[in-house]
């Protein structure tokens, strides 16, 4: 950077931190997020956790669609067994559900996520 050079991008790295920091204590503290409560802007936003990629569409501030962009781990089986639970995330506007037995890790990954993704939402308002 040149001397005299602005940052243009310094507020939106301010929220890019603070949407990592909250990434980090979520991980560190192992809880779900209920999303209602959060100020999320409209918008699709794509985020993985290990093999999988999700992308979450965001309307008036609400989780409207939930998609499976990619499933590594196991292929399609596994998908179709978490796929319920993309629905059920989007109902309760939460990552607070259970996992879907035998999917377990699938599960998680694409709970951890959906999360992800939610919390890009915050992090460029």
């Amino acid at each position: 950077m040149q001397l005299g050079e602005e940052r243009v991008y310094s507020i939106s790295m301010k929220r890019a931190v603070l949407a990592i920091a909250i990434l980090l204590s979520s991980a560190i503290l192992c809880y779900a997020i209920d999303i209602g409560e959060l100020p999320l802007l409209d918008g699709v936003y794509t985020a993985s956790s290990s093999f999988v990629t999700v992308a979450v569409t965001v309307k008036d501030g609400k989780m409207t669609k939930i998609e499976i962009v990619k499933h590594g781990g196991g292929g399609e089986k596994y998908a179709n067994m978490v796929r319920p639970l993309l629905q059920e995330m989007i109902e309760k506007q939460s990552t607070e559900v259970d996992s879907v037995t035998g999917a377990t890790v699938s599960s998680e990954n694409l709970k951890k996520a959906v999360e992800d993704a939610v919390l890009l939402s915050m992090a460029v308002h």
